[in-house]
């Protein structure tokens, strides 16, 4: 997560996949903002996936390509910090 003191609309949520293994994140959720993950979204081993405030703000702020920033989160992160966790589909609570 960061928090871009330029422009709000930059901010971002990154996950990165540290196993071995493919991750399968199809309709998992974020909680503390709202996303839920598209149908086959699957993240491969140490690689990583976006979520963005505005994506179009951040490609231009940081350069992104666009396929690497899977869609919008609804909500907003607060500049003072928060808990953002993943809820696999059966609800269970990993805290980023």
């Amino acid at each position: 997560m960061y928090h871009d003191p330029v422009s709000e609309r930059a901010e971002y949520i990154e996950i990165k996949n540290i196993g071995s293994e493919p991750l399968d994140l199809s309709e998992w959720e974020l909680n503390g903002v709202q996303f839920v993950f598209p149908n086959e979204t699957v993240i491969q081993p140490d690689t990583f996936l976006v979520i963005a405030d505005d994506p179009r703000a951040l490609e231009i702020a940081y350069g992104l390509e666009p396929a690497s920033i899977i869609g919008e989160y609804a909500g907003s992160l607060s500049n003072r910090g928060e808990r953002i966790s993943l809820l696999t589909v059966s609800y269970t609570h990993l805290t980023l």
